[in-house]
């Protein structure tokens, strides 16, 4: 059988690659758009615990200490772009007491302080500008790509122990 190509479907290839260029370039848009913050994300993990360890080195680290340490850390790490995103709680310093029993069975107290410390991401959904945003929005159909929610990377270290 003989196959007759039809003059007037000459701009079909042009409209398909169209709307196969449209759902490609969101799923690569989606894929960039959530791949960014979850870098963020474990920058900011490792950050703390960085910071954290570099404070094992100080004889009696102070939440001012604990704050620049951290900066410094996600500074390595991070472009302005996101660092300036991001929200530094103030670090806490608490005593915390927990008894419990000697090799002997006697019970005992031991007390010692822990510095927490915390950085916070806000997210996209915090503002109705999305100023927060780390890639602009791409709103298709109502849903918006991406549409993260704040993030916060949380640590503590033991300081002393009394």
């Amino acid at each position: 059988m003989k196959t007759i190509l039809r003059k007037d479907q000459s701009g079909v290839a042009a409209i398909e690659f169209s709307l196969v260029f449209a759902l490609l370039f969101a799923t690569f848009w989606a894929i960039i758009s959530y791949a960014l913050p979850f870098f963020l994300y474990q920058t900011m993990n490792h950050a703390v615990a960085e910071a954290t360890r570099e404070l094992v080195k100080y004889e009696s680290p102070t939440p001012t200490n604990a704050t620049d340490e951290l900066k410094k850390q996600l500074n390595k790490f991070l472009p302005s772009a996101f660092f300036d995103k991001l929200e530094f709680p103030a670090p806490i310093i608490k005593p915390v007491d927990l008894t419990g029993n000697d090799e002997d069975g006697n019970p005992v107290t031991y007390s010692y302080k822990t510095l927490s410390i915390k950085v916070v991401y806000p997210g996209c959904n915090s503002s109705s500008l999305r100023t927060h945003c780390i890639t602009p929005a791409l709103n298709l159909l109502g849903a918006s790509i991406p549409n993260l929610g704040p993030y916060t990377a949380e640590t503590e270290i033991r300081l002393s122990r009394s």
